[in-house]
């Protein structure tokens, strides 16, 4: 009988993987997991559609290799300071822990393993921020997309990009190590959510057959590339640069203080969500209740905007996302052209709602102040004196047309 010994901290990690990579619950719980060893490493793997999962561990092991139900994971309750023992018998799978001093036991039906594809021969290394690339891509796309390939994220080998859009949002980040010369697609995934594929200092990159593979640490995700589904043209989307001349300016203070208020501004649940961006000498994000007729303006005091007079309305789930993005610079030409974030190697564009949706300044709004979180009611502006020309000349400069 053929034994392995694994740490219950690595099935813990497989199973959090498993339910949040790779989107697995109780009704997939017949789906094998692949032990494959050898006198030099052990692998474990499990395959979805278009996704595998594999951990490998460098040792000295038995040669063997077996599968068992999914379940195996989910009903060992070992706890992470405890060693797992799995026996391969010719037809049962014996897996034994402790929990305390208690010895658990549980029997599984060994299953024919799936060995993993060849393994790629050429790979391209690449700091941690490949795989955060990756996760910021995957929570760009679309994953319900069945038309053009939405649920992609491209990558181009000549400039290291990658490309990911829902059809309102897209997201470009180039400047990364890839193995091959044209571009591919491949599924957004889960998987580069999971804290722990976000943890190594390095990731692998390669490219073998049907498949394009990542190697992060004792993990590898490998996602079979889409060969058939077409991906939009957004690189006419893609400025070289943002002009200074009509630059917004986000400060770091201020940027915390919108991450921590938007959600709680009057209309989020209303059509689009729409919040208005109002660039007239202050920095200004206004939304209102329709149904309640109530209104409040965030005042980014420590912000700065250059350039003309501009107003406009956007979908406020895209602005929170941009803003965590890191992206702290914007750039919008007129009122429904596309917003263009930039940061370094970082491209973030999305679409504008129509002008009708921005709202302008309201004599009873509530005002709050970015920078002393300072609350006051907004009163209207004391009558102009019609005998004094430089007054009514002040006023028209302070005016918000």
């Amino acid at each position: 009988m053929a034994m392995i010994s694994i740490s219950g901290k690595v099935l813990q990690q497989l199973r959090t993987m498993v339910r949040k990579g790779l989107c697995m619950n109780k009704r997939q719980s017949n789906r094998p997991i692949t032990f494959i060893a050898n006198q030099r490493e052990l692998s474990i793997s499990i395959s979805s559609e278009n996704a595998i999962l594999e951990y490998r561990e460098s040792g000295s092991f038995v040669p063997v290799q077996f599968a068992a139900p999914l379940a195996l994971m989910r009903e060992c309750s070992a706890s992470t300071r405890t060693d797992v023992l799995i026996k391969a018998g010719n037809e049962v799978v014996d897996v034994s822990w402790f929990e305390g001093a208690i010895p658990q036991q549980k029997l599984f039906p060994r299953l024919p393993a799936k060995p993993l594809p060849r393994e790629p021969e050429q790979w391209c290394s690449n700091n941690s921020e490949l795989m955060t690339a990756l996760r910021d891509a995957s929570g760009t796309a679309d994953s319900e997309s069945s038309q053009y390939a939405l649920n992609c994220i491209r990558l181009r080998g000549h400039d290291g990009q990658l490309a990911a859009t829902d059809g309102r949002q897209l997201l470009v980040q180039d400047g990364f190590s890839l193995p091959w010369e044209g571009q591919v697609l491949i599924p957004a995934s889960p998987l580069f959510s999971c804290a722990d594929l976000q943890r190594g200092t390095s990731t692998d990159v390669a490219c073998q057959e049907a498949w394009v593979v990542f190697r992060n640490g004792p993990w590898s995700i490998w996602l079979k590339i889409d060969k058939t589904s077409r991906f939009p043209e957004v690189d006419s989307l893609v400025p070289t640069a943002v002009h200074g001349d009509r630059l917004l300016a986000l400060n770091d203070e201020d940027a915390a203080f919108l991450q921590q208020n938007l959600q709680h501004l009057p209309g989020t649940n209303a059509a689009n969500s729409p919040i208005t961006v109002d660039l007239n000498g202050k920095v200004v994000f206004r939304a209102r209740d329709a149904e309640k007729s109530s209104a409040c303006d965030l005042i980014m005091s420590r912000s700065r905007w250059t350039g003309k007079f501009i107003r406009f309305a956007v979908n406020r789930h895209h602005l929170a996302r941009a803003v965590q993005l890191g992206f702290r610079n914007f750039q919008v030409d007129r009122p429904e052209s596309p917003v263009v974030a930039k940061s370094d190697h970082r491209t973030f564009v999305w679409a504008n709602l129509c002008q009708e949706s921005a709202f302008p300044p309201s004599d009873d709004a509530m005002q709050v102040d970015s920078a002393d979180c300072s609350v006051k009611a907004r009163r209207p502006d004391p009558p102009i004196k019609r005998d004094s020309q430089r007054s009514q000349k002040k006023r028209s400069a302070m005016c918000v047309s």
